[in-house]
């Protein structure tokens, strides 16, 4: 990693990268990027990244541990661990409005139905 990376991860949060090289801050959604047969019981499961556990960032030689809470509690785990969640608009009405041509619109029903 280049000195200019590193100094932009500093400016910018960049708490740690995942498994795909992309940046993690606090509050991104991540996911286990390990089975979950290999990951500790806390770490299953979408959840949002916290911060660093306290007191890793300065252990030399390691890599600062994130802290991510879900639904089971608040799992530690390295960055390169997780993958980050993206909510991008791929299923946007937007989106199926200009591949398909179809609009959403509302149905007029009669206020009584017939028997």
């Amino acid at each position: 990693m280049s000195i200019i990376t590193k100094l932009y991860d500093r400016l910018t949060g960049v708490l740690g990268r995942d498994c795909q090289g992309r940046p993690l801050r606090r509050g991104d959604r991540v996911e286990p990027a390990v089975p979950p047969h290999k990951c500790d019981e806390l770490a299953q499961g979408p959840g949002e990244v916290i911060g660093i556990k306290p007191g890793s960032a300065n252990v030399k030689g390691l890599r600062p541990r994130l802290m991510v809470r879900n639904a089971n509690g608040v799992a530690h785990g390295a960055p390169e661990c997780w993958r980050r969640l993206d909510d991008d608009e791929k299923a946007s009405w937007r989106l199926v409005a200009k591949a398909t041509g179809w609009q959403p619109r509302t149905v007029p029903q009669r206020d009584e139905v017939e028997a």
